[in-house]
């Protein structure tokens, strides 16, 4: 029965065959038949499109990580029919978009510093020409500063001959030097006339403190890459130098009046040249902010040996004068050539109220004792012919007053004319310099 049933049942008449695009659901639906692996196939793109879908997809990101691919061979066949050529991997592709000159292929990291050196230095000639164009005085002083220089210079000169002329070639200057040698110790405290307690009473000191001076100012020009300042003050150094030596033995001394002390030439003093000379050359070679207060050293430390050589009866007033007219003199024909290098960097070039302040105090003040010790020694000129003792106080007071105002004239006049000529404000000068552009 159960056999007739099923031969004749039209449930289980067997069906047509159908497609197979109907049989694959009916199949996979089936979960005792072995599931059909899936396959996701890249199909090649229209022919028209191929060069420009394949440039776009080897550029794109987003292309390559769209969907998973089955395996490496359906991978490599979808790249060989597109472009023939695997891609280029995310991570390297800033190399293959932006290819590197054969020159810098194998470089170590000190070649690449060299380079990068090397770079800056062409901007910073670029932007220093750019500016050069733009405003001149960034790259000069103005002509008026380096007129000022110039007339500076001849005056100091000028009143250096003057002075050697009339304390040296005439009866009453050397009546008075001779008195003043003599009683200038006398005159001042006890700690000062000791040699053993006064430091700048020993020349070694007093060299090595000017030698010292000296140094500091060339190393903080060779940091600031100042190289032609550089070079200005070790031709300044040098001509100082060479002033005494040579001046020394070619200036007449004519002996005029019997005079106690000695009476060989002595001028210039050697010992005030070079605390003049080193104090001016450590002015000129720092920034602008110790400016000021290399002046206050300065003016401290040449000044003390000024008085110190006559106290020690080493030399005359008119050596003392003498050497630090000359080192003025000198100096400002040093700062009339200032140029690119020994001038302060646009952007920082500002208003320093303290060199103002103390280059208006040491300039008004010098001109002050100055303008004082002549007017004394022109009211001692009466007594002066005669050799009389009661030009000796008043001899003293001069010397002090005429030693001191002109180192601080020096000083002061020094301070405010390495301020003009290095730092002429404009309104590039102000700004400072373009932004570099970046680096690639």
């Amino acid at each position: 029965m159960t056999q007739l049933h099923n031969e004749s049942s039209p449930l289980e008449t067997p069906r047509p065959q159908e497609s197979a695009q109907s049989q694959a659901p009916t199949q996979s639906a089936q979960p005792q038949e072995e599931p059909v692996r899936r396959t996701l196939h890249w199909q090649p793109m229209p022919a028209k499109h191929d060069a420009d879908q394949a440039s776009d997809a080897a550029s794109q990101s987003d292309r390559l990580s769209f969907g998973a691919v089955a395996n490496d061979d359906d991978h490599d066949s979808f790249w060989s029919a597109a472009s023939h050529e695997p891609p280029t991997p995310v991570a390297n592709r800033a190399s293959a978009t932006l290819p590197q000159s054969s020159s810098h292929a194998w470089q170590t990291p000190a070649d690449a510093v060299d380079v990068q050196q090397d770079d800056d230095d062409d901007l910073t000639i670029h932007a220093d020409q750019g500016l050069a164009q733009l405003d001149p005085l960034t790259v000069r002083p103005r002509r008026s500063s380096i007129a000022l220089c110039v007339i500076f210079a001849v005056i100091a000169l000028a009143l250096g001959a003057f002075a050697f002329w009339w304390s040296v070639l005439t009866v009453q200057g050397q009546v008075f030097e001779d008195g003043v040698v003599r009683n200038y110790a006398s005159a001042l405290p006890m700690f000062l006339t000791a040699s053993a307690n006064w430091p700048l009473a020993n020349e070694t000191i007093v060299a090595a403190i000017a030698g010292v001076l000296t140094l500091i100012a060339l190393i903080v020009a060779g940091v600031r890459r100042r190289w032609r300042l550089m070079i200005q003050l070790a031709i300044y150094c040098a001509v100082c130098t060479a002033a005494i030596h040579f001046l020394k033995p070619l200036l007449p001394r004519p002996l005029l009046i019997h005079v106690e002390s000695n009476s060989a030439n002595s001028a210039p003093s050697g010992n005030m040249m070079l605390a003049i000379a080193s104090s001016i050359v450590l002015i000129c070679a720092v920034p602008h902010a110790w400016r000021a207060l290399c002046a206050v050293v300065g003016l401290i430390f040449s000044s003390s040996v000024g008085l110190t050589v006559i106290v020690n009866q080493w030399h005359r007033p008119v050596d003392v004068v003498l050497s630090t007219l000359i080192a003025l003199g000198l100096a400002m024909i040093m700062l009339a050539f200032t140029g690119h290098s020994g001038m302060d960097t646009p952007g920082t070039r500002v208003s320093s109220p303290s060199i103002q302040i103390v280059s208006s105090v040491f300039i008004t003040g010098g001109l002050c004792a100055i303008i004082y010790g002549l007017y004394v020694l022109v009211q001692l000129q009466p007594g002066l012919d005669i050799g009389s003792a009661w030009t000796i106080s008043g001899s003293i007071n001069a010397t002090t007053a005429c030693v001191f105002g002109c180192t601080a004239l020096a000083c002061g006049l020094v301070l405010a004319m390495r301020q003009i000529t290095a730092s002429p404000l404009t309104r590039v000068g102000l700004l400072g310099a373009p932004p570099a552009p970046p680096m690639q």
